[in-house]
């Protein structure tokens, strides 16, 4: 095993903690990967980086703030920290009640042609859930104007 990535809501100490815990029990190259939400503490004692399903659909984000963390640029990696919080927020908040749906609405949001994969069917998102999304994106500046509304 050369990496691992602790996905677990109910762990008894911080994730950093148990990242921590983890690099003491193994030599290199194992490498530790860490929750978008907790990149900034989580590389600083040594995690690699982060394997996020919500920075897939918005890559350009997660350069920026490991570049920042790298670069010893504080300010920056926080605010950004904060941006990745409210994009993983907003995923973790429609996953339940949407699926796969929210990756696939994202990315036709970034204006990729994507296809609902048929094996795994998923509710539609509603037009307020699509709307949350659009918003946050057009505020972070991941798509430049708002999209057309679409049908729910």
């Amino acid at each position: 095993m050369r990496s691992a990535k602790n996905a677990e809501f109910n762990v008894p100490r911080s994730y950093v903690d148990e990242a921590m815990a983890y690099m003491k029990l193994v030599e290199a190259p194992f490498a530790p990967y860490a929750l978008a939400s907790n990149l900034v503490s989580a590389m600083s004692v040594g995690v690699a980086g982060t394997i996020s399903p919500p920075l897939a659909v918005t890559p350009e984000i997660a350069v920026e703030l490991v570049a920042a963390i790298d670069g010893g640029n504080a300010e920056q990696a926080l605010a950004l920290q904060k941006n990745v919080i409210r994009i993983h927020d907003l995923f973790l908040r429609l996953a339940g009640p949407f699926g796969r749906t929210i990756y696939c609405e994202a990315m036709r949001l970034r204006g990729f042609d994507v296809k609902m994969y048929p094996r795994w069917p998923s509710k539609p998102l509603s037009r307020d859930a699509y709307d949350e999304m659009r918003d946050l994106f057009t505020e972070l500046k991941i798509v430049n104007a708002p999209a057309q509304a679409r049908s729910a």
